[in-house]
């Protein structure tokens, strides 16, 4: 037999995926519950949150599983005070003012088409022609 068909692919990968695509999936739908108009928070406010709870649980993980402390320098906190701000405000903070208006769905497969929009709008501004690498990359993450 060929050692092709001889290949032994662990079924922990698979299960990561689906952890992975059902996660990162319903993103969208918990965003969409939670800024609902009745008894759901305000987008900026649900957007906040739940970068505080991500950073709670990660800083609680890098302290427990690593024992590492966190250190930062003033230099640090600016970049990651602008980087936060812009990350959280625009995007995070737009997604859920967004889906004030629109389907989960619809915010998922906009948010999915950006890297495609981003080459598209880099080969217009910029006139730097994606590489044939990059065109297969896409047509890969934009399949699933």
């Amino acid at each position: 037999m060929n050692s092709l068909f001889k290949t032994v692919r662990p079924i922990s990968g698979y299960v990561h995926l689906v952890v992975i695509y059902l996660v990162w999936g319903s993103t969208y739908l918990a965003i969409r519950i939670g800024v609902q108009d009745s008894g759901g928070f305000p987008p900026l406010i649900m957007a906040s949150s739940r970068g505080l709870v991500g950073s709670f649980i990660l800083f609680v993980l890098i302290k427990s599983i690593w024992g590492q402390r966190l250190t930062l320098e003033r230099t640090h906190l600016k970049f990651l005070a602008i980087t936060g701000l812009l990350l959280f405000m625009c995007g995070t903070g737009g997604v859920s003012f967004a889906e004030t208006m629109v389907g989960s769905g619809f915010a998922a497969l906009i948010i999915g088409g950006t890297p495609l929009m981003v080459a598209i709008i880099e080969t217009i501004i910029d006139r730097k022609y994606p590489s044939a690498l990059f065109i297969v990359s896409l047509i890969i993450g934009l399949a699933g």
